[in-house]
């Protein structure tokens, strides 16, 4: 055996059957000439875009499991979009180097005998790495793909990629309405290929990157013509509105990160008048619309200040879900109170698995929410 195929086989190992990558060389130089001085929490954040492209590539992973640590990629697929409309595409299985679960082969129809000879994620990511460049990356609940995205980069010793990212997810639950502007029963992939009567497949990559393409430009397309038809501060303002929220789930993402705190539960919603962070139950209420901005709490005032000593603060009102209001300035204001938000992040996981064990549907409630995210 030659020098070289020793080092690739130490770096990647050798399934039975499988062939070294063509670009092992490209690969090692990727892995050794880099040195990666941060952190794993730091290295896993990501910038969400503030703009909506004509350029950018869609990508979607199919995995083991849900759990970026623990499980592996079992097929790649992204593409590039040029004003628009589609130019290139990427497109693979993955060895995971494991089984796959018969669950994860019913939902996504990929069998052990499709990866087999696949290349494993070693040998395979930096030609993928290479393929999304600089781009603004798109994907459906892009947190999920981001993790195992930046897992698989850090593990390899990859230089971390700065693409920016969009969520259609998110997008989604904005810009697309059921009949009457009603919302839909939920954001899944499927459910908007039907809505926007696209034709294609599920839970293929490709298939997958095609109709979030397609849900990203419906999205944007709303997002234009509102614009378009109401030239006025309103809609300014609710652009305002939508960038805050984004900023504040983002800051709250990163607080959890910073201390190990899984983001399994973590998404947003809208009750009334409020934005919710939520952790199944809520971690985060904030008003932004109205005369007030304001985070709303249940901690008092004195408590509140001992964290936060120039918080501004004034009482709750007996119809809200909370003792005080923190008066809202900017979304850094929640960097001020990390403290309380690990604290009700812990009470919530406690209270989770409470509710899973006491209550007769608590897990299948718990497993539903899981599910819409």
């Amino acid at each position: 055996m030659g020098i070289l195929n020793k080092i690739v086989q130490s770096l990647f190992g050798n399934s039975k059957g499988n062939k070294i990558s063509n670009n092992a060389n490209v690969e090692i130089d990727k892995i050794k000439n880099y040195i990666n001085t941060e952190s794993y929490d730091k290295y896993m954040i990501y910038k969400n875009s503030s703009e909506f492209p004509n350029d950018f590539v869609v990508f979607d992973f199919e995995t083991t499991g849900l759990d970026a640590k623990t499980e592996n990629i079992i097929q790649i697929g992204a593409l590039r979009y040029r004003n628009n409309e589609k130019v290139d595409e990427f497109v693979t299985y993955v060895n995971p180097q494991k089984a796959i679960p018969s669950n994860i082969t019913s939902l996504t129809g990929i069998k052990n005998s499709d990866v087999k000879n696949a290349p494993t994620t070693s040998q395979i990511f930096p030609e993928f790495i290479d393929f999304i460049g600089e781009d603004v990356l798109i994907a459906h609940n892009a947190d999920f793909d981001m993790k195992f995205l930046l897992n698989s980069a850090f593990n390899l010793r990859i230089k971390k990629p700065q693409n920016e990212v969009i969520d259609t997810l998110s997008l989604s639950r904005k810009y697309i309405k059921g009949e009457n502007g009603a919302k839909l029963e939920n954001y899944k992939l499927p459910t908007l290929k039907a809505i926007l009567n696209i034709n294609v497949g599920s839970h293929n990559s490709a298939d997958d990157c095609f109709v979030c393409a397609e849900v990203y430009k419906k999205c944007k397309e709303k997002i234009n013509s509102s614009f378009k038809l109401k030239k006025n501060e309103n809609i300014v303002v609710d652009d305002k509105f939508f960038q805050i929220e984004q900023q504040c789930f983002k800051i709250v993402k990163d607080i959890l990160l910073k201390n190990n705190k899984s983001l399994e539960f973590l998404k947003s919603t809208h009750v009334g008048n409020y934005y919710d962070i939520v952790t199944f139950y809520t971690l985060v209420r904030i008003k932004l619309k109205g005369k007030k901005q304001y985070i709303l709490s249940r901690y008092n005032e004195d408590e509140i200040k001992r964290v936060w000593k120039d918080a501004v603060c004034e009482p709750a009102t007996k119809s809200e879900t909370g003792t005080t209001r923190i008066l809202f300035n900017a979304p850094d204001d929640l960097f001020k109170l990390e403290y309380f938000i690990i604290k009700d992040f812990d009470h919530n996981m406690e209270s989770i698995e409470i509710y899973r064990t006491n209550v007769g549907c608590g897990e299948r409630n718990v497993q539903e929410y899981l599910s819409s995210l």
